[in-house]
């Protein structure tokens, strides 16, 4: 028996940030009722205060129950996890629009699931993958608004890729941005 609990919003209070709704999803080995949207309380206290073990206390809504946690009902909760590339520019084309980039990929990588995928610079320039650049793991880069030209420190020529992993998704290398 499994449920996706939501939780209160949890704020970096270092950085300032805010990360919005919290999910969990717990499984139990014996199945637990609840009415969807009610509160759930629980916590483990049975573990030894003084052993390596952290007690795990937490609380929040019932979003949705699942039956026996086949795969199929574990993908309709879209759990994903956040992930980040980073690479560079090597070179910027006398068009001022495409880049040679390299780092993001091995050369033996199918640039066809990141095709079309978005990039960003250290600057903040938007583009997409537009495809391999040779056979050493390079890539072309087109940026629709161009990139700024002149002096370009190394942080400025960092190029990001972020995309979302779905968990539970079948196809572990399909990537969702």
């Amino acid at each position: 028996s499994a449920a996706a609990v939501a939780g209160s919003s949890s704020v970096d209070q270092q950085q300032g940030r805010h990360y919005g709704p919290q999910w969990a999803l717990l499984k139990f080995d014996q199945p637990v009722t609840g009415p969807e949207d009610s509160v759930v309380i629980g916590a483990r206290f049975d573990v030894d205060s003084d052993g390596e073990s952290c007690r795990l206390a937490f609380y929040g809504r019932l979003a949705a129950s699942l039956g026996d946690g086949t795969q199929q009902e574990l993908q309709r909760l879209q759990v994903y996890k956040l992930k980040e590339r980073q690479g560079s520019i090597e070179r910027i084309l006398p068009d001022g629009c495409s880049a040679v980039c390299k780092g993001l990929f091995k050369k033996e990588t199918d640039m066809a699931m990141f095709e079309r995928a978005k990039v960003t610079t250290g600057r903040g320039e938007e583009g997409y993958v537009e495809g391999k650049f040779g056979m050493s793991g390079k890539f072309k880069v087109q940026f629709a608004q161009g990139l700024q030209l002149g002096q370009r420190s190394v942080e400025d020529n960092v190029v990001y890729l972020r995309f979302k992993r779905f968990l539970f998704d079948q196809d572990k290398h399909r990537i969702r941005q």
